[in-house]
């Protein structure tokens, strides 16, 4: 066994396990923003693997293709950022504060109420 074989190997059990993680994250994600953050990291696994393929076939035709996958993925990324609502990324807002909205002693309809006019 040669060092590029065992570092095939060793590399390409690292993208598996990290595929499976990515992939758990993608079916139990509570929100859109968990299923992008896989979807991404499972593209960036395959831009991986297909460099690891790359460097084992010596073919610079394949590191273009991984070049040209890594940036369509950045593109869909960036396009899928600025689809998702402002509320997914900001968290739900709270609910006002009843004390803000409640009339002051200074406020004018408070004292046209007192003097009955």
């Amino acid at each position: 066994m040669t060092i590029m074989t065992v570092t095939t190997i060793v590399a390409g059990a690292l993208f598996a396990i990290g595929a499976v993680a990515a992939t758990v994250r993608l079916r139990r994600g509570p929100g859109a923003l968990d299923r992008a953050a896989a979807l991404d990291v499972l593209l960036a696994i395959a831009v991986g693997v297909i460099m690891l393929a790359a460097a084992l076939s010596r073919s610079s035709v394949t590191l273009v293709v991984g070049v040209v996958v890594a940036l369509l993925g950045f593109l869909g990324t960036a396009s899928l950022a600025r689809l998702l609502p402002r509320e997914a990324t900001q968290g739900p807002t709270p609910p006002p504060d009843a004390t803000a909205t409640a009339p002051t002693a200074d406020d004018p309809a408070t004292d046209v109420e007192r003097e009955g006019r």
